[in-house]
């Protein structure tokens, strides 16, 4: 509008039939149509992404039970993880018609063990622990903790139970205290800062002057990435978990804040069992035990550097 306004006073003006001031008022007027309009088509595209992330969540909502339907529930302390002849390929989870993402994947993790899983992206790995935080269905195959199949356990104790601490982290528009706790109001302020301290942060929490009432932009604004990752570790660590999963949470980090968060999360792990995933050997030293896997396949594991977490098994 800005560009046809100024065509058409320049036009008019030439032909003597306005002055140079009418002109340019011409062009001003235009200008200030033109913002509104603009901002108008901002909001309406701001109202159809709201309304398709409600149409989402209802179809969320409308999903039928699936994994985590059951009533059962896990006891407290480090889990046992039992995974036999998982196979998994998306779409109509049959592995009929569909290239199996995973095919007949075995692996025994004792309470308080720790395993490392590495490989090429795409291989499988990230699938792997959706299935196991109950995020997908799977049809074929068994997934046990403590010997209870996951589809026979409640969702709460599911939710209660397992830590899944992924790449992209969430943070919503508020305190800390509100990223930390989620608004969950069952923790207190000494829940929290007990759990920063656990996990050897407290160093790093004194660069917020209102502490636990600092506020936090959406997007990340005001914390990189990592410290992103730290206020996950913490609400993480608030659960208590009795099984962590680590999805190649430091990468594309600094030195520095690697080496902090790989404190945190080591401080996280102990006394629990951690199933963790990687593309680099060397993200995977602290394990019991490191597992290569190829196209689906969980290969026959190494040995790790960790202390020994009790027996691994491969069939």
């Amino acid at each position: 509008m800005m560009a046809l306004g100024l065509i058409l006073a320049l036009l008019l003006w030439d032909r003597g039939s306005i002055s140079l001031g009418s002109a340019y008022l011409i062009f001003n007027y235009c200008n200030l149509v033109s913002s509104p309009l603009q901002d108008f088509r901002n909001h309406m595209g701001d109202m159809q992404s709201a309304r398709a992330g409600i149409l989402r969540c209802g179809e969320f909502l409308d999903l039928p039970p699936g994994t985590g339907a059951g009533k059962q529930s896990l006891p407290n302390g480090a889990l046992t993880l039992t995974v036999k002849d998982l196979r998994f390929s998306y779409g109509n989870n049959t592995g009929e018609n569909n290239t199996e993402v995973l095919k007949g994947v075995n692996i025994t993790i004792p309470a308080g063990g720790k395993t490392g899983v590495m490989g090429e992206t795409g291989c499988g790995k990230s699938t792997l622990l959706s299935l196991i935080a109950a995020l997908n269905p799977y049809g074929q195959g068994s997934i046990r903790l403590n010997g209870i199949e996951l589809k026979e356990i409640a969702s709460a104790s599911l939710r209660d139970r397992i830590a899944y601490c992924t790449q992209q982290v969430q943070i919503i528009h508020g305190t800390i205290r509100e990223n930390i706790t989620l608004f969950d109001e069952q923790f207190s302020d000494r829940d929290i800062l007990e759990a920063i301290e656990a996990l050897r942060l407290t160093d790093w929490f004194k660069k917020f002057p209102e502490g636990l009432d600092t506020r936090l932009e959406m997007g990340e604004d005001n914390l990189s990435s990592g410290e992103a990752q730290l206020l996950a570790l913490v609400r993480l660590a608030l659960k208590r978990p009795g099984l962590v999963l680590l999805d190649e949470i430091s990468s594309s980090l600094d030195a520095v804040t690697e080496r902090r968060i790989t404190g945190a999360v080591k401080a996280l792990c102990e006394g629990r069992t951690v199933l963790a995933i990687a593309h680099r050997r060397e993200a995977l030293d602290w394990m019991d035990a490191v597992m290569r896997m190829e196209n689906g396949v969980l290969l026959t594991p190494e040995a790790g550097t960790g202390r020994p977490g009790g027996e691994y098994v491969h069939e």
